[in-house]
């Protein structure tokens, strides 16, 4: 997890509750649903610090790589526990079932344009093709390492507030489609949409 510190903090800076697994085997999405399932339980009893104080219905799922992959896999058919799903180089090869691609909620897929963990864009095209909700997959120009690059923190924040706040300033950085913040900005090579069903 200290890979991921920084990003993680500025998540929580903006007031949003972060909750991390300390594990390598994520696989599955059984993580990101025990967190989710904690934090509700928490919200609902009275005398914690969460109750009252957060919205425990608006949740999202994060994760790179592994995580990624995992992060598809708690946001994919038949979960209502999410609001929206945010991949950074999402990995597949963990997941017994590759179909977790086909999303039920709104999600950001993030992939590098030099990944080395996926140099043909196989499992980004898999993701775009498969996606069952809307989807806004952006390709950054670098490595899979850059999921801990600061220059994630903006993008991440934005889809964070746009779909859990419905905050509309944050919604330009990828709306509309060929005019959108990161569709401008160079750091990005393409940025490509899926709408909802």
């Amino acid at each position: 997890m200290n890979d991921y510190q920084r990003l993680l903090d500025h998540w929580a800076s903006y007031g949003f509750v972060v909750i991390a697994a300390h594990s390598n085997s994520t696989a599955g999405g059984a993580t990101h649903r025990a967190g989710i399932e904690w934090l509700r339980a928490l919200a609902a009893q009275p005398g914690t610090a969460y109750h009252g104080v957060i919205d425990a219905q608006r949740v999202a799922a994060a994760g790179h790589s592994q995580g990624g992959g995992a992060t598809l896999a708690a946001g994919s058919a038949g979960s209502n526990a999410l609001t929206t799903t945010l991949t950074l180089m999402p990995l597949l090869r963990f997941e017994a079932d590759d179909t977790v691609v086909t999303q039920t909620v709104p999600m950001l897929n993030i992939n590098a344009t030099m990944d080395d963990r996926d140099p043909t864009g196989r499992v980004a095209a898999q993701i775009f093709n498969g996606a069952g909700s809307e989807l806004v997959q952006a390709a950054y120009v670098g490595v899979h390492e850059d999921a801990m690059n600061p220059v994630m923190h903006g993008p991440t924040v934005a889809w964070l507030r746009y779909r859990l706040m419905g905050d509309e300033r944050a919604r330009a950085l990828f709306y509309p489609p060929g005019g959108c913040g990161l569709c401008r900005d160079r750091a990005w090579k393409e940025v490509r949409y899926r709408p909802g069903s």
